[in-house]
């Protein structure tokens, strides 16, 4: 009933898997099926061959993706960890005393002295920024924070020297608690 002789084809009327039930043709040609002789699909005796079973196929194209994310992340890590080196750096200088770092005051000569370690640290973030968004990870926060800082202030704000040394203060208990 709907089984296929070894060597042929599926028998005509049947779907190849030999559970279509009994097949009869019509006067006219026409295949008729009777499915009230429908047999349960366990007595059935399928090839290993007809049987579709998905599987997760193992490909070097996936394990190369995975390995490029993953140092793609580590090499993420390592520019995060020079960023803080180098704002934690420059945070120390300005705590001292020189201005600038911040663009709270007009003045030239403190924007173009410190405007190379401000060039420094745009540079790295930006390629942090670059690499988080290839990972789908929001911008890197530590960054869009000193950006927000910067910039003019009113008058009765903190002096860049204090606001450098909250700011060393509380990247100092921020890395503790890691």
């Amino acid at each position: 009933m709907g089984r296929v002789a070894a060597g042929q084809g599926p028998a005509r009327g049947t779907t190849g898997l030999g559970i279509s039930g009994r097949s009869r043709r019509s006067a006219e040609g026409r295949i008729l099926f009777d499915w009230s002789s429908h047999v349960p699909l366990s007595t059935y005796e399928l090839k290993p061959t007809q049987l579709r079973i998905p599987t997760f196929r193992y490909s070097h194209k996936n394990m190369a993706k995975a390995d490029r994310l993953e140092r793609l992340d580590a090499h993420r890590s390592e520019l995060e960890a020079e960023y803080t080196a180098a704002f934690m750096e420059a945070l120390r200088i300005t705590a001292s005393g020189k201005w600038g770092l911040f663009g709270h005051n007009s003045d030239r000569w403190t924007r173009a002295a410190a405007a190379p370690i401000i060039a420094n640290l745009a540079e790295i973030g930006e390629a942090i920024d670059q690499i988080r968004d290839q990972l789908m990870m929001a911008p890197f926060e530590l960054q869009q924070q000193f950006l927000a800082a910067r910039g003019p202030v009113a008058p009765q704000a903190l002096g860049e020297p204090k606001q450098a040394q909250a700011w060393l203060d509380q990247l100092a208990a921020d890395i503790s608690e890691r």
